[in-house]
């Protein structure tokens, strides 16, 4: 992948299918963990995906669900994006254009929920043929 504003590479640590983003995931990565300096916490893209219910949150944040061709969808959120050239574009996004995401996986229990959502660092649409560009 390519990071979407300054040509570098991306570097993964793995590849998911949407269905792949789910608490279990976060239970594993948290096992490899603690993460920090010197230690960063796994990069995973997953994808292809449409991108759902996007919208701005908080202080300039994109969030929004991908629902991948498998049928399975998850959450992701985008920290202070709202106004670059990555997040104008993942809000204007139309339905029928599908994804690869990156970022890293985290467990979301706001409100007592349990589910896991990607903290998004970069994404690339797909081309009409299905490749990345």
């Amino acid at each position: 992948m390519e990071r979407a504003l300054d040509g570098r590479a991306l570097l993964l640590d793995a590849i998911l299918a949407p269905g792949g983003v789910v608490a279990n995931l976060c239970d594993a990565l948290d096992a490899a963990g603690p993460y920090g300096a010197g230690w960063p916490a796994p990069r995973v893209a997953a994808g292809p995906a449409r991108l759902l219910k996007t919208g701005v949150v908080g202080d300039g944040h994109v969030r929004g669900f991908a629902c991948g061709d498998d049928g399975k969808s998850f959450k992701w959120i985008a920290f202070r994006i709202a106004e670059t050239e990555l997040g104008q574009a993942l809000l204007s996004s139309s339905g029928d254009r599908r994804w690869w995401l990156a970022g890293t996986i985290k467990r979301d229990e706001w409100n007592g929920g349990n589910y896991a959502e990607m903290h998004l660092e970069d994404a690339a649409v797909l081309d009409p043929s299905g490749r990345l560009p």
